[in-house]
């Protein structure tokens, strides 16, 4: 994901866990956070609620990273402000719809 976004000339910051995503947010404010439903420590629901409720994040652009396609995650997410989904296994195409004003390049390597 990394790569395929790099290539679209994105910056892209990565955390490993819930409380370093919170940290890179704060500091950096992206216009875009992609979460992963299962974060450590913070999962991405309420790191999206920690972002929704915050006012200088809170026009952040969320994606829910996550394999899990309950209708019970999804009313969740929708609720804690998240934008879109990225369903796992993800394949280039669908990270590629998460950056709509990027034109589509050729990818390298």
């Amino acid at each position: 994901m990394e790569t395929v976004l790099s290539n679209q000339g994105c910056r892209v910051l990565t955390a490993e866990q819930g409380f370093e995503a919170w940290r890179i947010l704060r500091e950096e404010r992206p216009d875009m956070a992609i979460l992963d439903l299962r974060l450590p420590l913070i999962d991405g629901l309420d790191l999206a609620r920690a972002v929704q409720a915050h006012p200088e994040l809170s026009a952040t652009h969320l994606v829910l990273s996550t394999a899990d396609r309950a209708e019970e995650t999804t009313a969740t997410a929708l609720e804690a402000g998240i934008d879109a989904f990225l369903p796992k296994p993800f394949k280039v195409g669908d990270i590629l719809r998460l950056v709509p004003a990027a034109e589509p390049q050729p990818l390298v390597g």
